[in-house]
């Protein structure tokens, strides 16, 4: 065969090869960690033979596909010893609803440097008014920068995990787990999107979330931590067919 004609071909196979992967409702992030894709949602119906699955994110608050059978299916999924992580527009999705009822309400943390929102340096230990709790989930979380927006004071049988807490008065937990089963929930409340009603968040980067920006680029402290404990939790939940649920120390 021509070398002329070998690229044209092999070309073609790649187009072929890509057009015949199957596309996924589960976009990954890390390993056993991945995020709902809404273009393929039946994909979910099959989650509870993704033995790679631990931690779903729900970020979206799209429902127009989601029918009974997706909501069991993956009620089940958690109560076996899945983690559903939900933040952002998720917190609205009413998926995240039935696999465990919530409360989420706004919060307006201030800065008490400028008296405006924006992220803050939590350091464990350091300040009453920001703390991190001692719980299976936030081992070896000793510093994490935050953007709070929402806050879940009130959850029945939510599990806290961070609180933040201004100068102002404000206060509020904005990262617990809730026990589904043997798997949980975890409520996120801190910021995806740097625009608000009353303007842009100052400091947000939706390429990086929880981060703050120096010299040497996005410092996100120990944020990625939270997320490997609740798959290695789930690791665990699944494996041993025992409930694993984060408890206080």
């Amino acid at each position: 065969m021509k070398k002329r004609n070998l690229v044209p071909i092999l070309f073609v196979c790649v187009l072929a090869m890509l057009g015949a992967s199957p596309s996924s409702a589960l976009e990954e992030i890390d390993a056993g960690i991945y995020r709902i894709d809404w273009k393929q949602i039946d994909d979910l119906l099959t989650i509870s033979s993704r033995t790679d699955l631990n931690v779903l994110v729900l970020e979206s608050d799209k429902t127009k596909d989601i029918s009974d059978a997706h909501m069991k299916v993956f009620r089940e999924w958690v109560e076996s010893g899945g983690v559903l992580w939900v933040a952002g527009d998720g917190l609205e999705n009413s998926l995240a609803q039935t696999v465990a009822p919530f409360r989420s309400e706004s919060f307006n943390f201030v800065r008490s440097d400028s008296g405006h929102r924006g992220g803050e340096l939590i350091v464990k230990g350091l300040s009453p008014r920001m703390t991190i709790a001692d719980h299976a989930l936030t081992a070896g979380v000793n510093q994490l920068y935050l953007f709070a927006q929402r806050k879940f004071d009130g959850t029945e049988r939510a599990v806290p995990l961070v609180q933040m807490g201004d100068s102002a008065g404000n206060s509020g937990w904005v990262l617990v787990a809730v026990p589904v089963g043997r798997g949980f929930m975890i409520l996120d409340g801190t910021a995806r999107k740097g625009n608000f009603l009353f303007g842009r968040l100052k400091g947000f980067n939706a390429d990086h979330p929880n981060s703050l920006k120096q010299d040497a680029g996005w410092n996100s402290y120990d944020w990625d931590k939270l997320r490997v404990n609740a798959r290695d939790q789930s690791r665990q939940a699944l494996a041993a067919g025992v409930v694993s649920q984060p408890t206080g120390k």
